[in-house]
């Protein structure tokens, strides 16, 4: 009953931007004023999405290309997926440019640990030398090491270079973060190979010096909460380009652990919903994930007791395993810049990184090097 009645909320809110009757006419033109501040929880991405303040389980994602709002609406056609992608409410286009209040942008905690500190016996990534591709901001010719920056430095750049006032056409996802206390998020991009052939070059140059190539993916940012100091520690994706083959599972146990514990129950958990994924994705023919990422989320907050006594279900809200980002998904029933036209074509390079990244997770908990 619950949930109904949230849904009728959110749908009255689409209703009302959106002009059109929902429910009775007072209902439609009465659901109240709405605010808008910017989504503060991000650790990557190319926009910044908007929290809607009146409904707070929700997002709105810019849509920059139609293709990602394609595949949500299609979605139905691959039913086995909707448990590995964000919920879809639907889509907005504003009449005008939405007011964002910037006053009310979500609070960014100013403990965030700089980039490079590390958590207590986890092992510290030296920076390497800046590649021509890379911002000087975040670099220090003097010492051709990374400058450290925080979550509160990262987000104002984020607002600045990314935030477009102007757009009008939005994705409304359910927010991932909505019930979490203290959300610990990685992001991670897949595949192994360029898919842009206008941009193959800087693409395949970015893939053979990340773990891409070799892995299938690459980390592109995460925070985490740290109970032991009640602490957030941040990294962007500069951090992740630091990332090989040698020091990768450190830099997962870092993502695990509280600041003095490893959490092997939640990477339990993950390991399990990376299995289910990996056979969903098998059995999932005509897509090609091209560019997409994938999200890992946790609650800080959940310990490993929590884990024994807690429902199932709750679980599912506190331990979450998601692909987002299908602004470049492809169709292979159809024709497509990649010629590749096969209905039972199964995107076998985001099966062996998601498979990858399972193996990852399984040293880990059996404290095994990877090799």
């Amino acid at each position: 009953m619950e949930q109904s009645v949230k849904l009728k909320k959110v749908c009255l809110i689409l209703a009302y931007l959106e002009g059109r009757p929902f429910g009775t006419k007072e209902d439609a033109h009465n659901p109240g004023s709405l605010t808008f501040k910017l989504f503060s929880k991000q650790v990557g991405g190319h926009s910044c999405f908007l929290k809607c303040v009146e409904i707070p389980t929700i997002i709105l994602k810019p849509v920059n290309r139609l293709t990602e709002l394609e595949f949500y609406q299609r979605l139905g056609n691959y039913s086995e997926l909707s448990p590995f992608v964000p919920r879809f409410v639907g889509s907005i286009t504003f009449p005008k440019r939405v007011d964002v209040d910037i006053s009310l942008v979500e609070p960014i905690q100013s403990c965030y640990a700089k980039l490079g500190s590390a958590s207590p016996g986890i092992k510290q990534t030296p920076p390497r030398a800046k590649r021509k591709d890379e911002s000087e901001e975040f670099f220090d010719a003097s010492s051709r090491r990374f400058m450290p920056i925080t979550k509160k430095q990262w987000f104002s750049k984020m607002v600045t270079k990314r935030y477009n006032k102007n757009v009008r056409d939005y994705l409304v996802l359910e927010d991932l973060t909505s019930f979490m206390i203290s959300p610990c998020t990685l992001d991670i991009k897949m595949g192994s190979k360029p898919f842009n052939p206008k941009k193959l070059e800087s693409q395949s140059k970015k893939f053979l010096e990340s773990t891409s190539s070799r892995l299938g993916f690459r980390l592109c940012g995460m925070q985490i909460y740290q109970s032991s100091t009640k602490r957030y520690t941040f990294r962007d994706k500069y951090w992740g380009r630091t990332i090989d083959e040698q020091n990768v599972i450190e830099a997962f146990r870092q993502f695990f652990s509280d600041g003095s514990t490893l959490k092997r129950k939640i990477i339990g958990m993950f390991t399990k919903e990376l299995e289910k994924l990996e056979h969903v994705l098998q059995d999932t023919r005509g897509l090609i994930f091209c560019s997409c990422s994938l999200l890992f989320l946790y609650d800080g907050n959940l310990t490993e007791e929590e884990i024994e006594s807690s429902d199932p279900r709750v679980l599912n809200h506190k331990v979450k395993v998601r692909l987002i980002d299908f602004e470049h998904i492809v169709y292979t029933n159809s024709e497509n810049a990649l010629k590749i036209n096969d209905e039972e074509y199964v995107d076998s390079d985001l099966v062996k990184g998601v498979a990858k990244l399972r193996d990852i997770l399984n040293k880990i908990v059996l404290d095994q090097q990877f090799v």
